[in-house]
């Protein structure tokens, strides 16, 4: 085969340790729907990394490649120590949960946004949802394949004292809710931000595709979570944090694939 320079590495490089094209073949990871996560630490360590616990709520952006083998019931893609923050996905919408803390009372309550659409098994695409929990009043955002979607279903916080936090005792999994609901499917290119992403850098994201992704968009210098499900020293039992921040990934009963790149549904839709 061709044998490929320096110029042609850096072309293709992913995150700042890794690549997630080679030799024309994408990288992804495979969970099983049973058993299959990736435990990334513990919620003590992202609040201090995308929240500020029940003083003043998080702010965050969560960008994905999602692809289902499984569509009726929900994939768990990712959840905040038992719902603290949990995103999951079903064939008719993309759901987005927060749990809430009243300071005054001690009580706290769930609060879920979903966006209404149409997805398919075995199809790639791009989710990112934003939130500015600061307010109780901001609404999260929720893209899909770089378009933003109308919340169509909401239970919003009412009240001025109560706030977002990331203060339960479980860890954060990608993959699983609880040990009961499951990811079936593959995902890639994961990232977490500590701001909310605009509409344009939401469209550069998807617009660079699995391959480049963040790199390619331009927006992977203050990502403060990146697993690219695949890159250079991945492997089943551990995906590497590209962030720099150094939470990597445990892996359960995971698998990492390679895709052949001229098949058309490799690619974003």
């Amino acid at each position: 085969g061709e044998r490929r320079g320096l110029r042609k590495l850096e072309t293709n490089h992913c995150g700042k340790f890794g690549l997630d094209l080679e030799f024309g073949a994408f990288r992804h990871a495979n969970f099983n729907g049973t058993t299959s996560f990736i435990n990334i630490g513990t919620a003590t360590t992202w609040n201090s990394i995308i929240g500020n616990n029940t003083s003043e709520g998080p702010i965050f952006s969560f960008s994905f490649w999602f692809n289902s083998s499984d569509l009726s019931s929900y994939n768990s893609v990712v959840d905040f120590s038992l719902g603290d923050i949990y995103i999951y996905i079903a064939s008719s919408f993309i759901g987005f949960k927060e749990t809430w803390f009243n300071s005054t009372s001690g009580v706290t309550t769930s609060h879920d946004w979903a966006a209404g659409t149409s997805l398919s098994t075995d199809q790639w695409y791009h989710v990112v949802i934003t939130h500015d929990a600061t307010s109780y009043a901001n609404v999260p955002k929720i893209y899909l394949n770089g378009a933003e979607l109308t919340i169509t279903s909401a239970i919003q916080p009412t009240s001025a004292l109560t706030k977002s936090a990331i203060s339960g005792v479980q860890d954060v999994f990608i993959g699983t809710y609880n040990s009961s609901l499951y990811l079936n499917g593959s995902l890639d290119e994961f990232a977490v931000w500590h701001k909310v992403l605009t509409a344009q850098e939401v469209e550069l994201i998807y617009n660079s595709d699995r391959a480049l992704s963040l790199k390619g968009a331009g927006v992977d210098d203050d990502v403060v979570g990146w697993y690219g499900m695949g890159s250079d020293h991945d492997v089943e039992l551990q995906i590497h944090d590209l962030s720099g921040n150094g939470n990597h990934g445990l892996g359960n009963a995971i698998s990492l694939s390679f895709e052949d790149t001229t098949k058309p549904s490799h690619h974003k839709i």
